[in-house]
């Protein structure tokens, strides 16, 4: 038994324009404060010396690469429903078809490869959907403060970000958001199959 997101077209929009916006701003942000790329921090600038148009390229096939996650995930993905009587029950079933191998989704390939493996790739673009994004308005709110250049220097930058071991705000806010909802997802889709085991019809 499947159950498909009662909402996930409405998120699919909101999450793909979303994105849009916030890249577009990006980029007319970044060509305000810095024409001539010299204050671009990506790395196929500061290391591959790319220009305005491999960026305007890689952003293209970002956001195609963007609109496929977010559709898999909310569009396309269906929660396998399974009988169990716990998480631990919940991921057994989903992997191996058996309510006693927990401990071997551990380390194991699925042997459900259909359902698992659905399941995995979803967990994936779930996480990757708002980190990205979040990731993305980091960005825009760094070149908004950076055209003020009084604020950046004496609240942002000398504050928060220089002390940071790592300097690119956006990369921790990526990373932290994406772990949180990697785990996140699995709490989830067993509350979804709870509650579709109780023959409740809403599932998120």
């Amino acid at each position: 038994m499947t159950i498909q997101n009662a909402h996930g077209k409405t998120k699919f929009i909101i999450f793909t324009s979303a994105y849009l916006a916030l890249a577009i701003a990006d980029g007319v942000l970044t060509y305000m404060a810095s024409p001539n790329l010299s204050k671009e921090g990506n790395p196929l600038v500061t290391i591959w010396g790319a220009g305005w148009f491999t960026l305007l390229a890689v952003g293209i096939v970002g956001f195609v690469l963007y609109t496929i996650a977010v559709h898999y995930v909310f569009v396309r993905y269906k929660h396998m429903v399974v009988q169990c009587d716990g998480f631990k029950q919940y991921l057994s079933m989903l992997y191996f078809d058996r309510p006693d191998k927990f401990v071997r989704t551990l380390y194991k390939l699925p042997q459900r490869k259909s359902p698992a493996y659905s399941f995995m790739l979803a967990n994936i673009c779930y996480a990757f959907t708002p980190s990205i994004v979040l990731a993305r308005l980091v960005v825009v709110a760094e070149w908004i403060l950076y055209l003020n250049a009084r604020i950046y220097l004496y609240t942002y930058a000398h504050y928060f970000r220089n002390n940071l071991p790592f300097q690119r705000v956006d990369i921790w806010v990526f990373v932290v958001s994406y772990i949180l909802l990697i785990a996140y997802w699995y709490f989830k889709e067993y509350r979804i199959n709870k509650t579709a085991l109780l023959g409740v019809s809403a599932i998120e």
